[in-house]
């Protein structure tokens, strides 16, 4: 299985240009956009592959079809390449959008997020000692909280919500450019963020942590779902441990001292509903009753009632302030398992729900304690991942109006 890697990055922020410091006897280029290379010499150290120039280490195929067959051809045919860089990677599905801009329907997205996936998966399939780089285009965006959010560059909110590229992706690296004090460029990434003894996102189980913030995000899928989101710190490590950058966008800012984690306030999106015995649920009311018991526990309730709101909305936006920012709490965090694209396990976490048995929050003074503790039997606060035996379908192989445009 080869390596794959996703870089993403701003245009002009030298994504390209670091080819340059590749060996062009071991590495061959998929110029999905045709465009000359951003860097000296480049005419003589890659050439057109074609069947008068065999050995050629570049070719501009920029459909679905034409870069896995570009790709196995490399794998099976040229054994001294070790690196192959799919440059511009957001325009093959560019591409096949524009060619198929007279189809009507939805059919097309979900068959260009296919063909995104076949080609970002292919790597599995390739020799042990390729590594497979892949860059594209990053895309800012904020959610209803206003929080900055840098992604993969897709055509649309339809790839997005059937495709994560990021999730395919066993490595993925953020690109951006800085300015010295002298004005000059600075390329640099943050990649020390776990690189000491301790991992830097916290786990299940029961831990000391603060709210650093709160969002209240609409569900990808449903406009009328939300999640309440709590935007953990655990307390500081000692010894070896690199946290991540508290400011991604300032690689030599300051770094959260402890894990962090985003943990759901349930596993359920809060969303109005009519149980099967009859019985409504208010999305609304169960906002607020999450947001009373959080005030609570945090020693924040007169404050909470005290905002003034018209819409569950502005509520949020209020409350959330209110709450984050108020010291270390005692929790038990849950989490429900989930495979990526790659095959790796990852959890959401969550708060287990209220019982009983306990409640998943509570302040640090209290006497008779009444905090869950964790229990990895118990499906209200651990969900193992369930595998399905995955079915052979020709819907998913990847279709181009275009046809292979990979030949030698």
């Amino acid at each position: 299985m080869a390596q794959s890697v996703l870089v993403i990055a701003d245009s002009g922020t030298g994504k390209s240009t670091s080819i340059r410091t590749l060996d062009p006897k071991e590495t061959f280029i998929i110029n999905i956009a045709n465009k000359p290379l951003p860097f000296k010499g480049y005419k003589s150290k890659y050439t057109q592959i074609s069947k008068d120039n065999p050995k050629g280490n570049l070719t501009s195929a920029a459909s679905a079809p034409g870069i896995i067959k570009a790709m196995k051809h490399v794998n099976d045919k040229m054994t001294d390449i070790k690196t192959i860089v799919v440059d511009d990677w957001q325009y093959m599905s560019s591409f096949e959008y524009f060619d198929r801009a007279n189809e009507k329907g939805y059919d097309k997205f979900t068959q260009i997020a296919a063909n995104l996936a076949m080609v970002a998966k292919l790597p599995k399939d390739l020799r042990d000692d390729l590594t497979v780089i892949f860059l594209t285009h990053s895309e800012d965006s904020t959610d209803i909280n206003g929080n900055r959010k840098i992604k993969a560059k897709t055509i649309g909110k339809m790839i997005d919500n059937t495709l994560t590229l990021e999730g395919l992706f066993s490595i993925v690296l953020f690109g951006k450019v800085n300015k010295n004090d002298d004005g000059e460029l600075e390329y640099g990434k943050d990649m020390s963020a776990g690189s000491g003894g301790t991992k830097p996102v916290i786990g299940t189980g029961n831990h000391k942590v603060k709210i650093n913030s709160i969002t209240f995000d609409q569900t990808p899928y449903d406009a009328d779902a939300f999640n309440i989101t709590l935007h953990i710190e655990g307390e500081p490590v000692t010894g070896e441990f690199n946290g991540f950058l508290k400011d991604m966008n300032n690689p030599n800012g300051p770094r959260f001292e402890g894990q962090v984690g985003r943990v759901r306030f349930s596993p359920y999106p809060f969303k109005d509903a009519t149980l099967s015995n009859g019985n409504e649920i208010s999305r609304d009311t169960e906002v607020l009753k999450a947001m009373v018991f959080l005030s609570e526990v945090v020693g924040k309730r007169n404050e909470l009632d005290a905002i003034e709101a018209n819409t569950i909305e502005d509520f949020m936006a209020k409350a959330v302030t209110v709450c984050a920012n108020t010291g270390y709490i005692n929790a038990c965090l849950g989490a429900r398992e989930w495979e990526n694209k790659e095959g790796y396990v990852n959890n959401d976490l969550f708060l287990p729900k209220r019982s009983r048995n306990g409640a998943p929050l509570e302040a640090l003074d209290v006497e008779n304690s009444n905090l869950l503790t964790f229990d990895k039997n118990d499906t209200n606060h651990f969900r193992p991942m369930v595998k399905k035996e995955s079915a052979t379908t020709t819907s998913f192989e990847p279709v181009s109006t275009t046809g292979d445009d990979f030949d030698l």
